[in-house]
């Protein structure tokens, strides 16, 4: 007998030798061209994956030879998700378990028994598989194992199954096979009345063979077994890396691989969690952060506040509760007087999470924001008796009312001009602002319109949309990073009636009631297209006449000058008279998009509504700018400003758009502290238009290189330069023309050709110079050359 068995072993361990001899040869020739440093680095960096061939479903081969089967891509969108590389061997049931004995060697899946645990170490589980019968023609019923006498019964050799039956059935005459096939035979010529084994494994195999209907599958299940990959002991460091990759790939992925390859089974990972879009780590790490203190004040309709119930209300208690109840957490809403009190809770890290936050680069500095999960417009609100606004720049020496908060720290660092004054809420700023005592009013444009209703005060306007829109974040504090991404996945996976249906329940007695929301639809689109229509017919003849104009100037240059004068006064009024309509169009359509009673097909309807307001007054305010130039209107108020700020702020406001096209953006300031001259908002817009375009007429996965730095003549060059179209040697020459388009792509062309011709008046008339290079297919680079002050200059003009 101890020759037999030592004979046996010696078969094993030579099948073993010959295995890696072939898996030693194919590396050998796979890797013949690789260079010797990438063979060097592969025995280290790639994971062998070792699976039993011919177990369908859970791993064989195609006829063409490749690895298939559930626990082939399992690891393989481990492999993906982790990015791990691994090889997969397929090879019998035991030549895997040799194998698996090797460093760096991982087994695809197995059950666990006292046997591998002496020189195995297993995973986290990444499925679970019911052992069942099959019963030969012997048997017409289903009864149970243990009822049945004298039955002979086979099962797998080495496997889980085979032990488990000799421990727990010892009264049944049990033998083993190698291959599926001849115990199939042996049920067929009844030399067995049953095989024990996987389920989804007998199911297959069956049906494969033509016999699902020719054996009887038991309804007992013998066992319902975990299965886990299995390493060799002594591997610290991998094991801990294979469970971490388990842990990282997202349960909703799990789930899908199971329903593909078990379709009639219920997925092992259904009830890892309630919320499939997160991983088995994150899952992990709720489990041990059961409970947050979320702070809400109070008197903040209809964003937060508290009903007569004392309970926390409002747009931002809907999306905490939505949160809650996707997540199976505890949270603890801590009440709070007023938001500055709830923030500077937080700040002291008393307070777990702070529900509606703007991100702001200051802020960022010590809190962990969650992506935008609401956003507004901001609008500016006047008189209307009073002066005209069109932009930020009109409220330059004026009084304008704000809410403390976000609003204060970005308004009053970018128009340093204005004087913001604090007010305790809409009603007060609106009130305050219709008796005169300030002379315009910024908020949100979901509120102010039925502030202004509910109040009755009809001398009021909303005059135009401010440059930020109001977008709320949750803020996290230090210490609870992992919840960000938690809680990104959750505003990532709400659908558009979600957040319809939260903002329609806050923000919908905003639309004028008396109006019908399908009239208003039907009444836009025509407006729009009329309105961009005239406004582009106004330009045209405009422009060709004074091509005529110029090609007789000689002979009538005063008829001209008075034309072109006339032509420019024309569209200055043009202007702002479309101003007032395009911004009740766009704010309609802002409205009407919380409308529970519009349909989807409505809802995309006011949404191109909204783009296309948008875009006309774009080309409106440009062409109002271009028109202040030329009649000479255009005023500045330059002062020494620090430039750094100025740079950043735009940057900033442009990096939505720059993340929407996969663009990395890169700023450096060699200067330190560099001052220029300039009119600080005018200035900005010039730097924004650049920005603009340098997204716009980039590539996809581009770059944008943002350069600050002296010249030799004591000037500052701040160049923006981009990876994109290009212009070419023609083109570049009529670049700042006005109403030239440019670009080499029809795709690219937006706008009428307008902006570049008002940065260059205004970077002249503030005192600078703009130059540009560019070569076809590979960019361009747009450089403001401004003269440069000392810093002394900006004291001496606060003082």
């Amino acid at each position: 007998m101890g020759q037999l068995l030592f004979f046996y072993t010696s078969i094993g361990y030579m099948k073993l030798r010959i295995t890696y001899f072939l898996l030693a040869t194919l590396t050998f020739f796979s890797s013949a061209q690789v260079s010797s440093e990438e063979r060097a680095q592969e025995p280290r960096d790639v994971l062998t994956i070792v699976a039993s061939d011919n177990t369908q479903p859970f791993s064989f081969s195609l006829p063409d030879g490749s690895p298939s089967g559930l626990y082939i891509e399992f690891w393989k969108l481990w492999s993906q998700t982790n990015n791990i590389p691994i090889r997969i061997v397929l090879t019998s049931f035991e030549e895997a378990l040799l194998l698996t004995k090797q460093k760096n060697t991982l087994n695809a899946g197995l059950f666990r028994n006292k046997q591998r645990e002496e020189w195995a170490d297993f995973s986290l589980p990444i499925h679970n598989v019911q052992i069942g019968i099959i019963y030969n023609r012997s048997i017409d019923k289903k009864p149970k194992l243990r009822d049945i006498n004298d039955l002979k019964t086979l099962v797998l050799e080495l496997s889980f199954q085979e032990n488990y039956i000799r421990e727990n059935y010892p009264d049944i005459e049990l033998s083993t096979f190698k291959d599926f096939d001849l115990g199939i035979q042996k049920l067929l010529d009844n030399e067995a009345q049953a095989i024990i084994g996987a389920l989804p494994w007998a199911y297959s195999e069956l049906a494969k063979k033509g016999l699902s209907g020719v054996f009887v599958i038991s309804d007992e299940v013998i066992v319902s077994n975990n299965v886990f990959a299995l390493i060799a002991k002594g591997q610290p460091e991998l094991l801990e890396k294979i469970n971490h990759g388990i842990e990282n790939i997202p349960i909703d992925k799990l789930i899908n691989l199971e329903k593909k390859w078990l379709p009639t089974l219920k997925p092992f990972y259904k009830e890892a969690v309630d919320f499939s879009a997160l991983t088995l780590a994150e899952k992990k790490w709720l489990r041990s952060h059961a409970q947050f203190s979320v702070a809400m004040a109070e008197g903040n309709y209809p964003f937060e506040f508290y009903d007569k119930k004392g309970e926390a209300s409002g747009l931002v208690a809907d999306y905490i509760y939505h949160v809650k109840s996707k997540l199976n957490i505890d949270t603890f809403i801590s009440h709070q007087a007023t938001w500055m009190e709830a923030f500077e809770l937080f700040k002291q890290n008393k307070i777990d999470i702070i529900s509606d936050i703007v991100n702001t680069p200051e802020r960022a500095k010590f809190i962990n924001f969650t992506e935008p999960y609401f956003s507004t417009h901001n609008v500016i609100t006047i008189r209307k008796d009073s002066f005209f606004v069109d932009s930020m720049e009109s409220l330059s020496n004026k009084k304008v009312g704000i809410l403390d908060g976000y609003e204060v720290e970005l308004f009053s660092k970018d128009y340093p001009g204005i004087n913001f004054q604090i007010v305790e809420s809409d009603n007060d700023g609106l009130l305050k602002l219709s008796e005169g005592e300030i002379d315009a009013y910024i908020g949100i444009i979901s509120l102010i319109n039925n502030r202004i209703e509910q109040l009755q005060l009809s001398n009021l306007m909303v005059a135009a949309f401010a440059p930020y829109k109001f977008e709320l974040s949750m803020g996290v504090r230090k210490g609870l990073e992992s919840l960000v991404p938690i809680l990104n996945k959750v505003f990532a996976s709400m659908t558009e009636k979600e957040r319809a249906s939260i903002a329609n329940t806050w923000l919908s007695s905003q639309v004028n009631r008396g109006i019908d929301t399908k009239t208003i639809i039907l009444w836009a689109l025509p407006v729009i297209l009329f309105l961009l229509i005239i406004t582009i017919s106004i330009i045209s003849r405009s422009n060709r006449r004074l091509q005529l104009e110029v090609s007789i100037r000689k002979k009538a240059e005063q008829e001209a000058t008075h034309a072109n004068s006339a032509k420019s006064e024309f569209l200055s009024s043009m202007s702002h008279e479309l101003r007032t309509p395009l911004n009740a169009i766009i704010g309609f359509s802002e409205l009407l998009k919380f409308d529970d009673n519009m349909s989807p097909a409505q809802i995309e309807n006011i949404v191109e509504i909204e783009k296309a307001g948008e875009h006309l007054l774009t080309l409106v305010s440009e062409v109002l700018d271009l028109t202040k130039i030329e009649l000479g209107k255009m005023e500045f108020d330059s002062k020494p400003i620090l430039l750094s700020p100025i740079v950043e702020s735009s940057i900033n406001l442009i990096k939505p758009l720059t993340k929407k096209h996969h663009l990395e953006v890169f700023y450096e300031n060699n200067v330190d502290k560099a001052v220029i001259k300039v009119d600080a908002g005018k200035f900005k817009q010039c730097l924004i238009n650049l920005l603009s375009n340098a997204v716009n007429y980039n590539n996809v996965n581009g770059k944008i290189i943002v350069e600050v730095k002296a010249s030799d003549d004591n000037h500052l060059v701040i160049s923006i330069s981009d990876t994109g179209i290009g212009i070419s040697e023609e083109n570049l020459k009529r670049v700042f023309e006005p109403f030239q388009c440019v670009s080499l792509e029809h795709h690219f062309k937006d706008g009428i050709g307008i902006g570049l011709t008002i940065t260059l008046n205004m970077i002249e008339l503030m005192g600078g110079k703009l130059n540009v290079t560019s070569k076809e297919g590979e960019g361009s680079c747009f450089s403001i050359v401004m003269p440069l002050h000392n810093l002394e200059s900006i004291n001496g003009n606060r003082e």
